[in-house]
């Protein structure tokens, strides 16, 4: 590009000829043009002004959406602090839950302890724990005096001795049940297992009873069999009563209890397994007139 400072005279006055010969020439042209471009903006324009209006309200509703927005920051931020608070109110109320649920739970044991409690006494004051107290009771007794007969006894010896037995146990169920109230009135296994012995019907009416069948014949020791008889009579009736009763052998001084009676009735026993009292019923029956 030449520059006009460098141009002398003549060649600025060339240039300037050369260009208003164009001017000349072409000004139609460049008037045509200049006017469509004129035409052109103002159809610009004309489009262009709804599509601005249009921008124009969208940025005013971006502006709006803005503030929406910042005041939904506010809301939320304000929604955190209390999400906050209510994190920290939750973590009180669970904790004070768990302490509830914790006396809860002692409260139920106690209650469960209580009426556990309350059943238990209410079973002991019951009918029912007393009658199944008795039968154990009754059980014991049964079973402890079956099994010292048996003891040191063969079955053939044990039969034997029950077939005795029923020599002098006339209605002994009935008088070992008035005996004492600590045994059930029911039914004894033993004393029924006694009666199957029996050769013929046991009464106290055919049946001689036990004390008497201990006595011995006056010809036979007179002094000792007659102590010996008292003092069996005074132990059977003792046992029946259901009180104690001492019994004296000589020097020796034995104490004898309802809850004795499997070692009373051995306190004769002698030590080959028999017992004497039988031995004396058998003698006295034998030799009725103790010679």
């Amino acid at each position: 590009m030449v520059r006009v400072e460098s141009l002398s005279d003549d060649q600025l006055t060339a240039k300037m000829s050369v260009l208003h010969y164009m001017i000349m020439s072409h000004g139609g042209e460049f008037l045509t043009r200049y006017r469509g471009l004129n035409q052109s903006r103002h159809e610009y324009v004309l489009l262009a002004g709804p599509r601005l209006k249009g921008y124009e309200k969208k940025v005013a509703s971006l502006t709006g959406l803005e503030l929406q927005v910042s005041t939904l920051e506010k809301h939320v931020s304000g929604l955190n602090d209390k999400l906050s608070s209510s994190d920290a109110s939750f973590a009180k109320s669970k904790a004070k839950g768990k302490e509830r649920k914790k006396k809860i739970k002692s409260l139920t044991n106690c209650l469960d302890n209580l009426h556990t409690e309350g059943l238990v006494r209410k079973f002991l004051a019951s009918d029912e724990f007393s009658r199944v107290q008795d039968e154990l009771l009754s059980l014991a007794a049964s079973a402890g005096f079956e099994r010292r007969l048996s003891m040191h006894q063969t079955k053939d010896e044990f039969v034997a001795m029950l077939k005795k037995i029923t020599h002098f146990m006339p209605g002994a169920q009935g008088r070992l049940a008035e005996a004492s109230p600590l045994i059930a009135q029911t039914d004894y296994a033993f004393l029924n297992k006694i009666f199957e012995f029996a050769t013929e019907p046991l009464s106290e009416s055919n049946v001689t009873p036990a004390f008497k069948s201990l006595e011995l014949s006056a010809n036979v020791a007179p002094v000792s069999s007659a102590v010996a008889s008292e003092q069996n009579e005074e132990w059977v009736n003792a046992i029946v009563d259901g009180s104690d009763v001492k019994m004296t052998d000589g020097s020796e001084l034995v104490s004898f209890g309802l809850t004795d009676v499997v070692v009373a009735l051995f306190a004769g026993e002698k030590g080959d397994g028999s017992l004497s009292f039988f031995a004396a019923d058998e003698e006295a029956t034998a030799n009725p007139s103790g010679v």
